[in-house]
């Protein structure tokens, strides 16, 4: 089975700081038939680099937001709370994953982060920009969806969605400038960016949560099995 990399946030705990992900992530890997292994938050580019080594394949989870310094931006008001120590050992784990040219996938925070790192920029906050009338931040019902695709033909959703599904929705930051070595999977109806993947590598990510939809989508899940299925041997 392949083993796959779930890159952890921080989970403040009773005071005391955890590396953690959602159990979701967990279940929709293993429902995939791959293993998850959760990558702890670390400053350490030789760690990094063997936690690297024990994987085929890594996703890079959601969480908060990536500081604005990333992309040459000052910090709005309207931006949310970031981690800066998540940052930095996503950047590290990012420059070893494109080295070993490792599979990934970005999930929400993550396709952000796969935006940023490869020189793309973000709306620090959707609800400050006119053009946006979807709704993006959803409320209640988290395994469901909320607004609807367009999908570009021969993208690898096309495989799986189809113009109008419903996908889940819980950001208020976007791709603004998408980084020159993607091209658009998907986009909502008020034209924001839902998916994107690598013009040569197996790089693809999502701003929803297909792993909060397993359970009631089986599109859902099949981004998962995808993903797997495209891991090399």
């Amino acid at each position: 089975m392949k083993v796959i990399g779930l890159s952890a946030t921080y989970i403040d705990k009773e005071g005391i700081a955890k590396s953690g992900v959602n159990e979701t992530y967990v279940k929709a890997v293993l429902k995939a038939g791959a293993v998850p292994m959760i990558l702890p938050i670390c400053q350490d580019q030789e760690a990094i680099k063997q936690m690297v080594e024990c994987c085929d394949a890594v996703i890079l989870t959601g969480g908060v937001d990536i500081h604005p310094s990333y992309y040459h931006e000052k910090i709005s008001r309207y931006c949310g709370a970031f981690d800066v120590e998540r940052d930095r050992f996503e950047m590290m784990l990012l420059e070893v994953l494109e080295a070993k040219k490792m599979p990934v996938l970005g999930i929400c925070r993550g396709l952000q982060m796969l935006n940023v790192y490869y020189g793309g920029s973000l709306y620090q906050d959707l609800n400050q920009e006119k053009s946006c009338t979807v709704m993006h931040q959803q409320v209640g019902s988290r395994g469901y969806g909320c607004h609807a695709l367009e999908v570009k033909a021969q993208s690898f959703l096309s495989e799986l969605y189809q113009n109008g599904d419903l996908i889940n929705s819980y950001h208020h930051q976007a791709v603004k400038d998408l980084a020159t070595c993607f091209k658009v999977s998907a986009l909502s109806q008020d034209g924001i960016i839902e998916a994107f993947e690598h013009i040569e590598q197996d790089i693809y990510a999502v701003q929803f949560h297909p792993e909060v939809m397993v359970e009631n989508d089986e599109k859902a899940l099949m981004v998962f099995k995808k993903f797997v299925e495209r891991i090399g041997g």
